[in-house]
């Protein structure tokens, strides 16, 4: 995915929590930075962002660290900005196959909740051919109701 928004002529920050996976992308993208981190307490570089991607990462987190960094996203993005994450539609929990540490989907509902009490609205939702389920989600511009301009 980093390549294909590099490719697209995107500026790119990133964090991760594993020291691991932190030295690999620096070995694999040198020009772009990133700090070894948790979502749910990392400054986002102290930047604004149009868009935020986390891919793999929410269900992997307490749900109450999932609700905190839907919250923390919505702080850091702009007005109409866009979030596109990964978590399951179905309420639940399993071992991740990768990691294999505890994983927990809070479901559809929960996550639209905790969408729009953070300030966002549900762009879309889709699932790929792996069945893996992607929220998109936009920021709601200051000012406006549901969305609404």
């Amino acid at each position: 995915m980093t390549q294909a928004l590099a490719e697209a002529g995107l500026r790119i920050w990133a964090i991760d929590a594993s020291p691991t996976l932190v030295r690999e992308f620096e070995t694999r993208f040198a020009d772009i930075p990133v700090k070894c981190e948790r979502a749910e307490i990392s400054d986002y570089f102290g930047r604004h962002y149009d868009a935020a991607i986390a891919v793999g990462l929410l269900f992997l987190l307490s749900p109450s660290s999932q609700i905190s960094v839907i919250k923390k996203v919505s702080g850091i993005l702009r007005s109409r900005g866009r979030f596109l994450f990964t978590a399951p539609i179905e309420a639940g929990s399993w071992k991740d196959t990768i990691t294999r540490h505890k994983s927990r989907s809070l479901g559809r509902a929960r996550y639209e909740e905790a969408l729009v009490n953070s300030g966002f609205r549900i762009h879309a939702t889709y699932e790929d051919e792996g069945s893996n389920n992607y929220y998109d989600a936009e920021k709601v511009a200051a000012g406006t109701v549901d969305g609404a301009t």
